[in-house]
């Protein structure tokens, strides 16, 4: 997980940080990263997309909200 977090752009990296690690809404996500609510939900989407992309390329096939399960798992 951190070697594909790594690989995504900062602005990907932090709604996906704010989202799932700090469990922000999208309108608080909207609200650090100055952008409206509903793009910070698209760019949380196009981040976890980018995500299994970088999964499947490396043979694991899992379906976006498998990443999320993913990511939930890492969390302490």
């Amino acid at each position: 997980l951190d070697d594909a977090l790594g690989e995504l752009g900062e602005a990907d990296r932090d709604a996906l940080l704010l989202r799932y690690f700090e469990r922000k809404s999208a309108s608080e996500m909207a609200q650090t990263l100055g952008i409206s609510d509903e793009a910070a939900q698209k760019r949380v989407s196009r981040a976890v997309e980018r995500l299994r992309e970088f999964f499947a390329k490396r043979g694991l096939t899992v379906g976006a909200s498998g990443i999320a399960v993913v990511i939930d798992s890492a969390l302490p």
